[in-house]
């Protein structure tokens, strides 16, 4: 494995400091006028996309569901977060593929801490968020009778939720 032990100690660092963050500070967070729920403020996805570029995608993908059934404890959504996240790492090669000009490394290559543009990392998020939103919710209803709910709530919190991962990406300007 190509990858450094440290690199993958600090990540996994991260992954556990982002979801404290979600579920203690996050997940209690409400907007007055959004009576039915429709927008939740989703953050952890941040962890996976930004996981060094030469990590396998079998350890991604296992990374990604313990994440993921991690924050589905503290929400009581028995694995809606974990196959979302599965589903958004699984598509996270895609979304390299897609911006790997922009981004200046391939999928699986040491990245040498290049640091790509603001936009094209907002790009890139917002590429998987938005696979990530829609999954959510689509296993969260597990079915197409309610594909309006779906789309407002993906839309709606896909919306919210970028917003936090651009303040992510300001503050940490994290490498790929």
């Amino acid at each position: 494995m190509s990858i450094q032990i440290n690199k993958l100690h600090f990540s996994l660092l991260r992954i556990f400091l982002i979801i404290a963050i979600q579920v203690l500070v996050i997940k209690n967070i409400r907007l007055p006028w959004d009576k039915e729920g429709y927008g939740l403020f989703l953050f952890y996805p941040v962890a996976i996309m930004f996981l060094p570029s030469q990590l396998s995608k079998p350890i991604t993908l296992i990374i990604a569901f313990c994440a993921g059934i991690t924050v589905d404890v503290f929400y009581d959504t028995p694995g809606v977060g974990a196959g979302a996240l599965v589903a958004m790492a699984y598509a996270r090669p895609l979304a390299f593929e897609v911006f790997e000009v922009r981004l200046g490394i391939k999928l699986g290559q040491e990245s040498h801490n290049l640091n790509p543009g603001f936009f094209t990392l907002l790009m890139y998020a917002a590429v998987l968020l938005l696979i990530f939103c829609f999954c959510y919710f689509s296993f969260e209803y597990f079915t197409i009778y309610y594909i309006e709910d779906i789309i407002i709530k993906t839309i709606y919190s896909f919306l919210l939720s970028l917003t936090i991962v651009a303040l992510y990406i300001v503050i940490f300007r994290p490498k790929i």
